[in-house]
């Protein structure tokens, strides 16, 4: 089992790879904006993916405590998720976000409002159908090497910025 979702999740990587680099020879990515855009670029792992159902409520970890993910940026404005759950499910976390299983991915193209500060993921492809074709906004601050997104009241997912040769793990 376990194999097999790494397997489909190599696959969704590779296809939304492939994905965005078709889209970057076939048209022109949306305008970028200021510094902020530029903080965005590069290739994040995830610390941390949490959620809870209000404010003053527990945070639940969908995709494990410790999750895989990847989130990249591209200087061109292309944007690739993937997440995978590390350990067994939460059962604490809530079942109706629309996200499939234990892994999730998307790609398409950001745009960066400096003035709200929220980047918007438009979504080509999905793993999660309700995404596909959807603008994702998310509240975000780049502090250095660590990325947070989400309103950090009900939403929250941390990142750090991968150096060359990092390990991916």
């Amino acid at each position: 089992m376990k194999h097999g979702v790494l397997r489909y999740g190599l696959a969704v990587l590779v296809v939304g790879l492939l994905g965005v680099q078709v889209a970057s020879t076939q048209s022109p990515p949306p305008a970028r904006a200021g510094s902020l855009a530029r903080q965005l670029v590069g290739t994040w792992r995830l610390l941390s993916w949490e959620d809870r159902a209000k404010p003053e409520g527990p945070w639940t970890h969908r995709y494990g405590e410790h999750p895989f993910g990847l989130f990249i940026y591209t200087a061109d404005g292309h944007v690739a998720i993937q997440v995978m759950r590390n350990g067994p499910p939460d059962p604490t976390a809530p079942a109706a976000t629309g996200l499939a299983g234990p892994f999730h991915a998307y790609y398409g193209t950001f745009i960066v409002d400096e003035a709200k500060m929220i980047v918007h993921h438009l979504v080509v492809a999905s793993d999660s159908p309700s995404q596909v074709n959807t603008d994702q906004p998310r509240e975000f601050q780049v502090m250095g090497d660590r990325l947070i997104l989400g309103d950090e009241k009900v939403r929250r997912r941390v990142l750090e910025r991968l150096k060359p040769k990092d390990d991916l793990k």
